[in-house]
């Protein structure tokens, strides 16, 4: 019996051995023919015979290896490699492995982050997908740096990163445009990605059309109660490829059809079928070049729910002129049931407004009114606003979707200087022909709204050196008041200072867990930032602030004229960290009494051997009558620049200068991003209508005084110095607006200051 037994268990295990066995073969093999790297290698590479057969791109925009090594996972390749410092490319396999060199020869600095290097001429530098480089720790620590931001995806395009997180699973999940080839190119097509672990990792691309290669591209997600996803995006269904003269079509993002589909696990997979948004015709429909047999459209809003019901809603922009020209015309798709019904094939879509005109541009077509943002506001009207390329962000409200829409105007902040919640427009909102996003947020700012926009008055969509137009990002909050929202003075949000060309844009904002994530991309990579809580904190503060800034190094008034005051030297302007900077904080009244350009303080290395060479080095703050404007230069002894108050601000100095009233005026160099600022009263110089902008850039430099300084008020200013203080930090916007309130007397609230 033992032994029948023992044979019986034999002959049940015999088949089970071999098939462990071989199943332990096939494992060797396989993970004998994974290629691998072993450890990050600096390669020999060669022009008709690459180390790599797939480029990714070439050159790279903002080349860094960690989103070299993303964009090759998401082709499905195991090895990564970068070169020349704008070069990715991936492969399966290396042609020449044994070609190594050493790690010097690997030492260009990559075009996406200077703190990294990104192989050298003709030398790849190799790693597995799998296991990229490290990023550098402790390089970057300012959260508004671009490269601070987690890498989702990059690729030779890359549009909207708009995001929804599923309250079921707690999943991210972000829907993207996505090419190989460039903006407009005839493979572009949208992708999902997905992360478990709150943004810190994230999925390989999936398509949503995988099987076709007609254009399909700028989509808008939605996520209801039960955790589905619908995705709402353009696609050029019908395939059209000519103009009706017959002129062939350099893009076909932007025609077609809005259509959707749906995911019920997380975006990894997407419904088969396609279903599409159907909207009526139009007069800008009819009279566009093609007379309404092909739709010209496109959208760039984020869904937005409105409040007490199931209605969802977006705005999309109508377009008259192939491509992307006037006339233009926003309009808004809305539905009631999308976020409870099952069967997709039964989602009900209106369009709004009723009749046969939507928002036009200010003033009217033709003109340009596009990539529209309509928010849903807690009174239950609603208000949108839209690009332009007349310098400022056009915007209206209305009670209700339908309309009467209000005559498009623009955008406004509110005045700084008045008393809390005492709101009255004051100076528009300047921004270029570029994206913007705004959003509510319930939790973070308890109901109130920040916006994501530009801050200056180019009229085109050219980002260069010498027209810095999309960087960087400036961040204001909004509150709903008389059926509008007004915006507070805004802060940087995002920056990058080693490329001032470069173009971040496209975004979405949400919060999660008392935070604020902002997803972007500058058309090869997408990043998501978390933003500075203390900067959402005082701008969700900014319109009750009342307190000057704290830890000043040294403050100082009238009583102080001639003394020399020692200091803190202020700090160099040359690292990435969250406050590095300085910043002049002073109240002065009886302008009228200055006859002539004078000096009003300075700050100065505190070393009387030291000589003063032709360059600036330390900090001199003046003012001129003549322009009623104050002017600041600063150096350090190699490097120097200088700027001036503008615009509005002059016309509130000469105010001041006229009657003798105090006048608060602060500067803060932002060395994080490396930026000169003025604000007067509490509002930012903006540049008005003769400057793009009145804030202005400056080269790394070194300290301006080493460190300890002296500062010195000027013993012969003429004006009276009612208070004053040196900070030898950057100061938030929100700061100096808490300090304008606290140190001047506050303007009849019936006032308004004068606007755009």
């Amino acid at each position: 019996q033992p032994h029948n037994q023992s044979s019986e268990i034999t002959e049940i295990m015999a088949p089970r051995t071999w098939v462990l066995t071989a199943l332990l073969a096939v494992v060797v093999m396989v993970t004998m023919c994974v290629p691998r790297v072993v450890g990050a290698q600096c390669l020999v590479d060669q022009a008709d015979h690459r180390q790599l057969s797939k480029v990714v791109c070439e050159p790279c925009p903002q080349l860094t290896p960690q989103g070299c090594a993303k964009s090759c996972l998401g082709l499905g390749l195991a090895i990564a490699g970068v070169e020349a410092g704008h070069a990715c490319m991936c492969g399966s396999q290396l042609a020449s492995p044994a070609a190594v060199r050493p790690a010097s020869e690997c030492s260009d600095t990559c075009t996406g982050d200077p703190s990294q290097t990104c192989g050298g001429y003709f030398r790849l530098f190799a790693f597995n997908t799998s296991t990229p480089p490290p990023v550098p720790a402790g390089h970057h620590t300012d959260p508004r740096d671009i490269y601070n931001g987690t890498i989702m995806l990059s690729a030779a395009y890359l549009d909207q990163p708009y995001c929804a997180i599923s309250p079921t699973t707690g999943v991210w999940t972000c829907i993207i445009t996505a090419d190989e080839h460039g903006e407009g190119g005839a493979g572009e097509h949208m992708v999902s990605v997905s992360s478990s672990d709150t943004g810190h990792s994230w999925s390989a691309p999936v398509k949503l059309e995988p099987n076709t290669t007609v254009a399909n591209s700028y989509g808008v997600l939605a996520v209801t109660d039960k955790g589905r996803l619908y995705a709402m995006y353009n696609m050029n269904l019908d395939n059209v490829s000519h103009t009706p003269s017959g002129t062939s079509l350099g893009r076909t993002d932007t025609i077609g059809h809005f259509v959707l589909r749906y995911s019920d696990d997380d975006g990894k997979t997407w419904s088969q079928q396609r279903y599409e948004v159907p909207y009526r015709l139009t007069a800008v429909d009819r009279n566009n070049t093609w007379h309404g047999k092909v739709k010209i459209m496109w959208s760039v809003d984020q869904v937005k729910r409105v409040d007490g019901t199931n209605t969802i809603v977006y705005s999309f922009t109508k377009v008259g002129g192939y491509p992307v020209n006037a006339p233009e015309e926003l309009f808004f798709l809305a539905s009631d049931n999308l976020l409870t019904e099952s069967d997709a094939a039964k989602i009900t879509w209106k369009l709004f407004p009723e009749g046969d005109h939507g928002l036009p541009p200010p003033g009217g077509n033709p003109s340009i009114m596009e990539e529209g943002h309509v928010v849903p506001l807690i009174s239950g009207t609603f208000y949108a606003v839209g690009r332009t390329s007349q310098g400022y962000l056009a915007a209206s409200s209305s009670a209700t979707l339908a309309g009467p829409w209000l005559p498009t105007g623009y955008a406004h902040f509110w005045n700084s200087t008045l008393a809390p919640h005492a709101f009255i427009p004051s100076t528009a909102v300047k921004n270029p022909r570029g994206p913007i996003t705004i959003k509510r947020f319930q939790q973070v700012g308890q109901g109130k709204y920040l916006m994501l926009f530009y801050y200056n008055s180019g009229h085109s969509f050219v980002s260069q050196a010498t027209d810095v137009s999309r960087n960087p990002y400036w961040l204001s909050a909004g509150i709903a008041t008389n059926g509008t929202l007004l915006f507070s003075q805004p802060e940087i949000a995002i920056y990058n200072r080693g490329n001032r060309g470069d173009r971040p844009g496209y975004p979405d904002m949400f919060e999660f867990a008392g935070k604020v994530y902002i997803t972007e991309t500058q058309k090869q990579v997408a990043r998501i930032h978390q933003v500075d809580d203390t900067l959402v904190r005082l701008l969700f503060t900014q319109n009750s602030r009342t307190q000057p800034a704290a830890d000043a190094a040294v403050t100082f008034n009238n009583r102080d004229k001639g003394a020399a005051v020692k200091l803190a030297g202020l700090p160099d302007l040359n690292a990435s960290k969250p406050t590095v900077g300085f910043a002049i904080d002073v109240v002065l009244s009886n302008l009228h009494k200055v006859t002539t350009q004078q000096v009003v303080l300075s700050v100065m290395p505190d070393n009387s051997d030291e000589a003063i060479g032709t360059t600036m080095h330390g900090l001199l703050l003046s003012f001129d009558p003549a322009t009623t404007a104050f002017a600041v230069a600063f150096g350090d002894g190699t490097m120097a620049t200088n700027g001036a108050t503008s615009g509005w601000c002059n016309t509130a100095l000469a105010a001041a200068a006229q009657t003798g009233s105090p006048v608060h005026v602060a500067f803060v160099a932002d060395g994080g991003v490396n930026m000169g600022l003025f604000a007067v009263q509490g509002t930012v110089c903006d540049g008005g209508s003769t400057l793009q902008r009145g804030f202005w850039p400056f080269e790394d430099m070194a300290s301006p005084t080493g460190p300890a300084a002296v500062l010195t008020v000027n013993a012969s200013l003429e004006a009276t110095v009612e208070s004053g203080a040196v900070f030898t930090r950057r100061l938030y916007v929100s700061e100096v607006v808490g300090s304008a309130r606290a140190s001047i007397a506050k303007p009849n609230p019936q006032a308004s200051v004068p606007g755009h």
